[in-house]
Parts: structure tokens; C-alpha cells; sequence
């Protein structure tokens, strides 16, 4: 208004003047109090932004503190696989304090289907009551509905009070659940509105934040992968007015006020907590105050909230500068004089500033009509500098590509885009290539890109244009994009519809309503070989065959005149003739009028199909078939348990007919399904039932049909699911039955044969060892004694062989059963194999009972066995081993008993003996004995003597008797006696025997070539040696490899040898003679002498036992028994030798028995071969 009134021409003279210098006095004077008022206001200023910040800082960062937390317990869930609740309790617990939070909570996601898992586990922590509750939004508790998934609170602290909380699925709750499902979908922390909690009302100044936690740790890029893989959410509860309390008490500065508000509300409703320090808070902020008022925002789950502060009349009063009053007057009186000098100046300036400010305002008012154009454009615009900064973008920039407000101005394209989610990197290169082809050719660059946003994809389409500024010369780049998301996805459906039509397997044609031709398929020209030139234009009769019924052709053009869809088959012709079925779908193409414009025929050629229906025709007929021959039952079941096909096979099985199975196998009255330990098979358990709820096989499962009449018939069973019909899960179930009721049986034959003797049925071994660890067991706890009998039958070889096996096997029964009546029924009997048995008599008590029982069992032995026709005499030789005097475990009892079993047999059998240490003693040097033994062979310490047998009639020697010697390194030369039995008894006198028979044969052989007379060798053969298959084999070789004559090899037999297996035994005897080899009966008298044996085995000489002998001038016993065994050897035509011959005495009187030849001391002892050799030398006559 003052330069308009200036610029009136009317004003002129003095009054101009003095009005204009007062005007510009006045101006002068306020400018200059104004510039030092505001110099005043702007330190005041400037010191209450230092406060509030410090105050507002005070406040956010406690906010930012909790959010912290929040975040730090999403990671832990996200980068640990499992959490349990000792974990949680001890990361989380510290975070919760009196600083404003409520507590922290987690909740995992629940499927439908595993709610029931989930509420076992849980129980686990939280006891049997816990299970999933539901609230609605005012707290109050409501049924849990069925839902595809839940979000329960599994864990939350402090327990107290938040234990309320537990189970609860807030995701049900109308004010939680959207929560949630935000939070999944942007993959952000997300809180609620101010409100109560749903286990607390009364607390109404909560918040309520979402976390979400993905499996694998982070967000999925896109909202459907985000909602599959979230694995739970992270919850925390915060109390906004404690922690803006907590926040504002902890500073000194007063004189403030401060406001906690929350933006995202209505206006009205935006002011949450306020601080005076008077502690009463306004109703309302202020609305206007000396100085503005601080603000400072922080986001809280996607929510903005502020502090906002302000200060009151006492602060302002306070710090304001009380000198700045007076500046008005001293400036007024300083700028007077000055204003004099200014105001010629001052006037030319008020014309020019009133035309600048007419033309500003016009061009302002141009500027604004562009800005609200450019702003409310449809299109994408934006400005870019050289460096790629956005200079101006319009509104429909931001909110296209969904960008915040205010956020791109000044930042480079990368720095905006860099980090935005889901965008490819390339874009932004493809972005800053067109922004610099623009700045280098100066030219116009088109582009198109797609851009992606929380909506989806969305596609623009424009321009870069260079612009020039004419003051500077500057060059800027101006981008204007239209946004062309519906022609893109409408381009992009006719791409997918016209690749569909293109690659359709099945054959597709286009006619117009004259039924030409217009489009057919790639698949057409396949299936037709017509190519699509030949057939546009025409009509589809090019493929007529002649052999679709005119009927159909009539159907087809009824149906399409309608306006219906036809469907039917035609069997057409291909272009170079073939035939095939086509199974066609027909119908009309309408406009918007509902008018036809074409026809579209779909067709699938079905000659393979109908081949196919032919071939499984025929291969169901072969199934059958072969299913209705299987010896194998077979069965189908339904889902519902319903029977759909049983073979005969299974018919037969369950004793039943087809008709009768449904519902279930039906069986014959009192019938029942068992399992293998005998418990009752459940239905739920069947295998079939199985294998259509858990979608698996189930194999060689075994069930037991158990009849009325106790007889259990047993059954194999396999079963695998089946899908039948359209079904994508196993509805059905076959399943294959195997009669395995023979089979059972053996395996619990072998089962009962590997713990029991097949002959007697007692406890083997294995068994035995179990009993008597058990019996030992119990002796321990109850300081109690065990026995452990060994039993050894005696004589029964001798049985056994000559009655033969199946007589020895009635014997061992009975025995078993004689045995059985002698022991009590908690004493165990176990045979060990052959005739030796051992006996467990637990709490066996002192010696003198287990010695009591030993002669029981010797006592009923005692009494003869009736064996058919045969009335058998035995006894037992008992060895005797008691815990714990002889050990204390089943393999040093044993063998103890079973040498104490031995000292009774060598003690003369039909006796008993307890094992003592002495027993141990000789048992120990009879195993040394035996390992010197074998040591002995391979060092070859044994070695020959022989004595020499006499012509009793010309004294001459006709023979020699080689004695095997042990020539031991350490105990000299040991004596037959010693080492021949236990040679016998481990098996080493085979090859013993061998190198002696070797020996013998050889040394013969050396003396006949060293001149001396030919005589005879005789070598003493044992019963094992007889009887092995290889000796006739033996002597050949010994007399090959000495070059022998076979008539001076001589072998001694004992009468056992001939009565053992007599027809095996005669056998070797014959072939032995059939080589020249001589036969002697060596101790004959003393055995089982028998003129039928003589006879037989056809032997060439007798040798009449020693003691005989021994005694035959002072006994006339012996001296008739001698007596008569010369005689009957001469009356069989054989000679008679008598051994041990001593003294000439007794050589005298075998002369008046005309005994042949003798042989003992008062000739020779046994000697060396060179000793021997010299001894036949110094016999011969001079």
C-alpha cells in the first residue's frame, strides 16, 4: 500500500518528502529493532532446540531402545533353528524392565493339522492344561474355531503377569489377526493402535508390535512366498505413557512442556501422553506461541509417532534478553538522521520493487497453474542434472512407483533404487545408459521398463528429452512416462493365448460360418500332414474318410445352428491315407451381439487310445488270469474297507467266499486275528489299513487266524497303497497273503533245536550256560551254593557200536528219563553231545547232599535198561564242581566238573568225584604234556627200539618189535606209557603212528642191505590209526618208499580194533593180507577174545598178554590159560608168541606149552637200530 501511495503522481512537494522521510525513519527504526529482536529471538530460539532435542531424545531413544529389542529377538529366531523356552527366557528376560515394555512374546505358526502335535509339545513346558484359547478384540474368551493355521504365544516374559497369555491365538482376535497378516505380507515390524491388551483392560495405553521371523531368515521377495514361509512372530508389548514418564523424569531442564502423538490417529485423537512441569498436563497443545514449538518423529511399526515440545511463559521468561525492549528507541533516534539521506533512494526503489512484484506475481501465478498441471498429470515426469540427481519429479513419480513422499529430491537414480526390494539391478544400468546417451548425443532417448511394487509389477513407457537453460547454458534431462500395465498384461495374454492354440497337443481349426477354413494348429499339420497352406480356405471335408456315419455330420450342424457345443468321434483320412479316430469338441464363436462369427473345433486324435483301451482289455484278462492261478492270495480294499476283489487263492486262505468280505474279511465262527506274540491283532492295525492312511507299504507283516478249535493258522502279508480313479492320494490298497503256517512251525522247531537237544529234547548247551548264570545270580544274592554235575556214560561206545545207533539212541531216553526222576524240577539236565550230560542243581546246600544225589543216580543206573530185545547194563563216571568254591562262572565250573569227571572214569568208572585243586594240577601238566607232544613231531624227537622175538625151538631171530621212544630235549628219553595215551586221546598218534610204520619199513630195509638176515618188523597199530580210510594207503607208501617186501612188515592189532565196526574193520583186514602184510593179535586173552573174530580177519599170529606170562610157573591158572592159547593157535593153523618173557624159568616152561616165539627181557631189551643190528651179528654162528 506505501509504494503504491508513492507512486501516485498527485504526491509531490515537501509533504512528499517529509511523509516519505518519516515513512523511511520509521522503517530504518524497525528494521534495525527488528534485526536485533530477532537477533535476541533467534539465540532464545536456538537455545530451546538444544533443550528439546535433548528432551525429545531422551524420549525417542527410549523407543528406539525397545524397537532395538525387537529387532535383536527377530534375528535370534531367524538365524536359530530352535528356540526353547530356557533360551528365550534367558535372552529376552534382560530386556524387560521398568523402562515402559510389558514383555516379549513368541508365536510359532501352527497348521491345522498339527494343532494336536503342537499342544503335546507344548504340554511338555506348560503342563497337561495347556491348549490353544481364543479372545475377541475386548478381551473376552471364545470357542477356538477351526482354522487353517494359528498363531498361539508359546513363550512370553515376564511370566508374570503375561502367563495369561499363554496359548492364546492372537490371530484370531479382530484387532490382532490384520496385524499379523500385514507383518507377513511386507515382511516389517507392524503395531497396532493405543488400546488395552486382550488379558489386561485396564491397561490401556499399550501398543502392540508384529515381527515376522521366515524360515531360512529372511523375507521371501514376493507376498505369496513371505505367507508360505513364515515360521512364526516375534511380539513385543509396549506402555507408551510409563516410558514417556520414565523418559521426561530423568531430565533437570524445566520449563517445558512435552507432547507424545501419535500422527497415524485423527487429529482430535492424536495427543497421547503430555509432561508440565507444573505435572499437571494440558488438555490440548498449544496452538500459537512465542516461538515454534520442536518436533521429532519415529516410526513404530509402520506408524508415525513425534515428541513434540514447547516452552512455557516461565522458560521464555527466564531466557529471554531484557535489554531488547529498549533497541526500538535508540534505533528510531540513530536511523532518524539516516532516514533524511535515503529518502530519494528509497523512493526510486518502491517504483521498481512495485513493477517487479506485479510481474513476479504474474509469473507466479503462471508457475502455480503449471505446477498443479504438471502435479495432477496421469503421467510419470521428472528432471534430471548431469550427475543423474533428481532435480523434480511430480507426485504421480512417487506414487506410482511407490515410493515415500519427499524421498528422491536431490538423490542420483541409484541411490534411490539401489535398495529397492525386488528391483533388478539391470534396470538401473539400463536407466543411467539412456541419461547418459541423452547427454552425449543431445538427442531424445525412448524407453521401457517394468518396475516392481507392492501391487505387482507395473510397466511404463516414455521418453528422455534434453533441456537447455538459456541464462547458464545448463543441460537437464526431462523424463515424461506413461504407465502401460494394462497393455502389457493384455500383451502379454494374447502371447500365452496364442502359444496355448500354438502348442495345444490337441488339433485346433477355425472356420467362418460357412465352414472354411481359417487357422489351424501346428498340431494339425502333425496329426493331418497336411501343411496350413494347403488346408486355409478349405473346407474340414478334405479329411472326410467315408466312414463316419452321416448321422453324426447332421448332429454336428444341428447342434452348432442352436448355438450349442457338439461332441463327438470321426474317423478320418490323413493326407498320404492313413486312418484315425479323432474325438472332437465343436462349438460357435460369438461377437458382443451374441451373433456367430466362426466355429472352433478342438480334436485329439484317440487311435492310440482306443489301441490302448484294446490292449488293457486283453492284459485285464490276462490278470485275471494269472491272479485267479496265484498260489498266493491277493485282495483289493477300498478307503472305506470295503473288499473290491479277492483271488481264489485268498478265498481259500480266509475260508470264505467273495461275497461275504465286505466290510471286512469275514471268517468262520470263533475265529480271531493274532499277532505273533499271541496278543489280539486290531483292525486299525491291519496291514492294508495301514497302507491307505499312511500312503506306505507294509511289509512281511504276520498275522495269525487262530480257529475255534485252538489251531492257528499262520499268514504272510504284504500290502501297498494304491490311487485309484482321478484320486492324487492312496484310496485303495492291494495286499498279498502267504500261508506260512508250515514255515512257522519249522522256524519254531529251529528255534526250539538251537536251545535243546533234537534227540532227548534237554537243554543244550547255549541254554544251559543261560540256566546255570541264572542259578548263580540268585546264589550270590542269597549267599547260596550252585553244583554242577558232568555225567560221562560209560561203556556206551561200546554199545553203540555193536547194537547200533538206534538202539544207543533208546538208551540216551531212557537214561534221560531215568535221570529226570532223580533231580528236582528246579535242577536243570542238559545233554552235551554224545553220552555226557550235565546237571544245574541250584540252592545245592552242603557236599554231602550233592554226594547223596550222585549215588542216587548211580544207584537207579544201576538197574538194567530193557532196549527192545536187549537188556543194557550202564553207569555214569560224575565229575562235581560247586560254586563258589571252584569258580563263579559257567566255563571254569565246566571244566572243572569235566575233570573231576575224568578221575572218576580213570578211577574205574561208576563213580563220582569232587573236583579239587590237585585235579587242576594234572589236567594243567596233561595240557604241557600234550604241547610238548606236538612240538616234539615237528622237532622229530621221537625215535626206534626195537626187541627182538626168538624162535623158541632153534632160538634164531625171527622178528623185532619196533617201540617208538620220546627222546625229549629237557626230560630225556620218556617211556610210551606216558605220551602214547594222550597221542590217542588228542589225535596225534595218526601222525605218529605214520612216521613210525615210515621208519620201521626203512630201517628193515637198511639192514637187509647192510647183509644182515631178512626178519620180520612189527609195529603196534592204534584203534584211531585202524580206522582211518587212508592206512592201507600208508603202509603201500611206506613200503614203496623203503623198498620193502611186504612179508616182513608185521602189525600188531589189539582185539578192540576187531570188534569196532567188525565189517569196516574186516575190510581193511583182507585188503592189508591181500598186499603180503602179516596180522597179530597183540594182549590177546585180556579183551574181548573170540574164536569167530580169528577166524575171520584171518590173522598169522597170537601174542599172549604179559601178565599170563608173568605168572605162568607159579599159577596154574595161567599156566592152562597159556596153555590153551597155544593150542588153539596151532588148531588155526597160527603161531603163538609170548611177551615179557623174563627169566629161563618161564622160557622153559612156554617150551613145554610149545609155545613158538618169544619175546622179553631174559633175551633183550628194546634197543637202538645200530645196537640191535650189532646184537643179530653176535647171535649168528661163527
Amino acid at each position: 500500500m506505501a509504494f503504491s501511495f508513492f507512486s501516485r503522481r498527485s504526491w509531490s512537494g515537501h509533504a512528499a518528502i517529509l511523509i516519505g522521510v518519516a515513512l523511511a525513519a520509521a522503517a530504518i527504526t524497525g528494521w534495525v529493532s527488528s534485526s536485533l529482536s530477532n537477533a535476541a529471538q533467534e539465540r532464545l530460539e536456538q537455545r530451546f532446540r538444544q533443550a528439546a532435542a535433548t528432551r525429545a531424545d531422551l524420549v525417542r531413544q527410549r523407543i528406539v531402545d525397545q524397537l532395538d529389542n525387537l529387532t535383536t529377538l527377530q534375528r535370534l529366531f531367524s538365524s536359530v533353528e530352535a528356540v526353547d523356552w530356557r533360551a528365550f527366557e534367558a535372552f529376552a528376560g534382560p530386556m524387560v524392565g521398568d523402562r515402559g515394555i510389558r514383555g516379549f512374546g513368541w508365536l510359532p505358526v501352527v497348521e491345522a493339522a498339527d494343532r494336536d502335535n503342537f499342544e503335546r509339545r507344548a504340554r511338555r513346558i506348560w503342563g497337561n492344561s495347556f491348549a490353544i484359547s481364543e479372545r475377541n478384540a475386548e478381551g473376552a474368551t471364545q470357542p477356538v474355531g477351526d482354522r487353517p493355521r494359528y498363531f498361539p504365544v508359546l513363550y512370553a516374559v515376564p511370566y508374570e503377569p503375561n502367563h495369561l497369555a499363554i496359548g492364546v491365538n492372537l490371530h484370531a482376535a479382530s484387532n490382532r489377526g490384520p496385524l499379523i497378516e500385514q507383518a507377513i505380507d511386507t515382511g516389517l515390524q507392524v503395531s497396532s493402535d493405543l488400546g488395552p491388551l486382550l488379558i489386561d483392560n485396564r491397561q490401556t495405553d499399550t501398543v502392540v508390535i508384529c515381527a515376522p521371523v521366515y524360515r531360512g531368515g529372511k523375507a521371501p521377495p514376493t507376498r505369496d512366498q513371505r505367507r508360505a514361509a513364515i515360521r512364526g512372530i516375534v511380539l513385543g508389548v509396549l506402555s507408551m505413557n510409563q516410558m514417556f514418564d520414565a523418559a521426561n523424569a530423568g531430565d533437570t531442564e524445566t520449563g517445558l512442556n512435552v507432547f507424545l502423538v501419535d500422527q497415524t490417529r485423527p487429529e482430535e485423537q492424536q495427543l497421547i501422553r503430555a509432561w508440565t512441569p507444573a505435572g499437571q498436563p494440558p488438555t490440548q497443545r498449544a496452538k500459537a506461541a512465542a516461538i515454534n514449538g520442536y518436533r521429532a518423529e519415529v516410526e513404530i511399526g509402520r506408524r508415525l509417532w513425534s515428541v513434540e515440545i514447547e516452552a512455557t511463559p516461565g522458560w521464555l521468561e527466564r531466557n529471554y534478553s531484557p535489554m531488547v525492549p529498549y533497541v526500538p528507541l535508540l534505533g528510531a533516534l540513530f536511523t532518524l538522521l539516516l532516514l533524511i539521506y535515503l529518502h530519494n533512494v528509497l523512493n526510486r526503489r518502491a517504483m521498481a520493487e512495485e513493477l517487479v512484484r506485479e510481474r513476479t506475481a504474474d509469473l507466479l501465478e503462471r508457475q502455480n497453474s503449471y505446477r498443479t498441471l504438471v502435479e495432477n498429470l496421469p503421467v510419470i515426469i521428472s528432471r534430471y542434472d548431469a550427475q543423474y540427481r533428481h532435480l523434480f519429479t511430480n507426485a504421480s513419480f512417487e506414487r506410482s512407483l511407490g515410493l515415500q513422499p519427499g524421498s528422491v529430491l536431490g538423490r542420483t537414480v541409484r541411490e534411490v533404487f539401489a535398495d529397492f526390494p525386488d528391483l533388478d539391478a539391470a534396470l538401473i544400468e539400463r536407466w543411467e545408459r539412456a541419461l547418459a546417451a541423452v547427454y552425449e548425443t543431445n538427442c531424445a532417448q525412448q524407453i521401457e521398463f517394468g518396475f516392481p511394487t507392492l501391487q505387482g509389477p507395473r510397466f511404463f513407457d516414455g521418453v528422455l528429452v534434453p533441456e537447455h537453460t538459456k541464462p547458464t547454458g545448463e543441460t537437464s534431462i526431462l523424463g515424461i512416462f506413461h504407465e502401460i500395465t494394462e497393455r502389457h498384461v493384455a500383451e502379454a495374454w494374447a502371447r500365452k493365448l496364442s502359444l496355448v492354440v500354438e502348442q495345444n497337443p490337441a488339433t485346433i481349426i477355425i472356420t467362418d460360418t460357412q465352414g472354411r477354413i481359417e487357422y489351424v494348429n501346428d498340431k494339425f499339420v502333425e496329426t493331418t500332414g497336411y501343411a496350413k497352406d494347403e488346408v486355409i480356405g478349405q473346407t474340414p471335408a478334405i479329411l472326410k474318410s467315408g466312414r463316419t456315419p452321416a448321422a453324426t455330420y447332421a448332429d454336428l450342424w444341428a447342434k452348432l445352428k442352436a448355438g450349442e457345443t457338439w461332441h463327438g468321434e470321426f474317423e478320418n483320412r490323413r493326407r498320404d491315407g492313413s486312418l484315425y479316430h479323432e474325438r472332437a469338441m465343436v462349438a460357435p464363436v460369438e461377437d458382443s451381439q451374441g451373433r456367430t462369427t466362426s466355429f472352433v473345433a478342438i480334436k485329439e486324435d484317440v487311435s492310440e487310445l482306443r489301441q490302448m483301451i484294446d490292449r488293457l482289455h486283453e492284459s485285464e484278462s490276462r490278470f485275471r488270469g494269472v491272479v485267479s492261478a496265484m498260489a498266493e492270495g491277493l485282495m483289493l480294499w477300498s478307503h472305506a474297507g470295503k473288499l473290491i476283489f479277492a483271488n481264489p487263492a485268498a478265498e481259500e486262505i480266509f475260508a470264505d467266499s467273495q461275497e461275504t468280505f465286505s466290510g471286512g474279511v469275514s471268517l468262520a465262527a470263533g475265529t480271531t486275528r493274532l499277532r505273533e506274540d499271541g496278543t489280539p491283532f486290531a483292525s486299525e492295525d491291519w496291514p492294508w489299513v495301514i497302507a491307505i492312511r499312511e500312503a506306505c507299504e507294509v511289509r512281511e507283516t504276520v498275522m495269525g487266524l487262530r480257529a475255534a478249535d485252538g489251531s492257528v493258522r499262520w499268514i504272510l502279508i504284504n500290502a501297498s497303497p494304491l490311487c485309484t480313479g482321478t484320486a492324487t492320494q492312496a484310496n485303495a490298497a492291494v495286499a498279498t497273503f502267504t500261508d506260512i503256517t508250515e514255515r512257522k512251525a519249522a522256524q519254531q522247531r529251529a528255534e526250539f533245536l538251537a536251545h535243546h537237544d533234537p534227540l532227548t529234547g534237554l537243554p543244550n548247551r547255549l541254554l544251559l550256560r543261560d540256566r546255570l548264570e541264572q542259578a548263580l545270580a540268585l546264589a550270590r544274592r542269597s549267599h547260596g551254593r550252585v553244583a554242577l554235575m558232568f555225567l560221562d556214560l560209560d561203556r556206551f561206545k561200546t554199545i553203540n557200536d555193536s547194537l547200533g545207533h538206534p538202539v544207543g539212541d533208546k538208551l540216551l531216553q531212557a537214561v534221560v528219563a531215568r535221570l529226570g526222576t532223580c533231580v528236582r524240577e528246579s535242577d536243570t539236565i542238559s545233554r552235551q553231545g554224545g553220552d555226557e550230560f550235565l546237571i544245574v542243581l541250584r540252592d545245592a546246600g552242603d557236599s554231602e547232599s550233592v554226594s547223596r544225589l550222585a549215588d542216587k543216580i548211580q544207584q537207579r543206573m544201576g538197574e538194567p535198561f530193557l532196549i527192545g530185545q536187549h537188556a543194557l547194563s550202564t553207569s555214569f563216571s560224575i565229575g562235581i564242581s560247586l560254586f563258589p568254591d571252584d569258580g563263579d562262572d559257567f566255563d571254569s565250573l565246566t571244566q572243572k566238573a569235566d575233570t573231576a569227571m575224568y578221575h572218576a572214569k580213570h578211577s574205574g568208572r561208576n563213580a563220582h568225584r569232587f573236583f579239587t585243586e590237585q585235579m587242576n594240577v594234572q589236567a594243567v601238566e596233561h595240557m604241557h604234556l600234550e604241547t610238548r607232544l606236538r612240538r616234539a613231531l615237528e622237532r622229530s624227537e621221537f625215535v626206534l627200539h626195537y626187541q627182538p622175538q626168538i624162535d623158541l625151538a632153534s632160538g634164531a631171530i625171527v622178528g623185532v618189535e619196533a617201540l617208538v621212544r620220546w627222546q625229549s630235549p629237557d626230560h630225556g628219553l620218556v617211556a610210551p606209557a606216558k605220551f602214547i595215551p594222550i597221542a590217542e586221546e588228542t589225535g596225534l598218534i595218526v601222525p605218529l603212528g605214520k612216521w613210525v610204520l615210515g621208519e620201521a619199513c626203512r630201517q628193515a630195509s637198511a639192514w637187509q642191505a647192510a647183509g644182515l638176515p631178512p626178519f620180520s618188523v612189527a609195529v603196534n597199530l592204534s584203534g584211531v590209526q585202524f580206522r582211518r580210510s587212508d592206512l592201507l594207503e600208508t603202509v603201500i607208501n611206506s613200503l614203496v618208499l623203503a623198498d620193502l617186501d611186504s612179508q616182513w612188515l608185521e602189525l600188531e592189532l589189539t582185539e578192540s580194533i576187531l570188534i569196532h565196526d567188525a565189517e569196516a574193520t574186516l575190510d581193511t583186514a583182507r585188503r592189508l593180507k591181500a598186499i603180503g602184510v602179516k596180522l597179530s593179535v597183540d594182549d590177546f586173552g585180556t579183551g574181548y577174545s573170540s574164536l569167530a573174530y580169528l577166524k575171520r580177519f584171518a590173522v598169522d599170529k597170537l601174542k599172549i598178554a604179559r601178565p599170563f606170562v608173568r605168572d605162568l610157573v607159579s599159577n596154574a591158572d595161567d599156566a592152562a590159560i597159556v596153555r590153551a592159547i597155544v593150542q588153539m593157535a596151532h588148531a588155526l593153523k597160527l603161531r603163538a608168541i609170548a611177551e615179557g618173557v623174563e627169566d629161563a624159568e618161564v622160557a622153559a616152561q612156554l617150551r613145554l606149552c610149545q609155545c613158538d616165539e618169544i619175546q622179553g627181557y631174559w633175551i633183550a631189551r628194546p634197543m637202538p637200530a645200530d645196537a640191535l643190528a650189532a646184537f643179530v651179528l653176535g647171535r649168528q654162528p661163527a
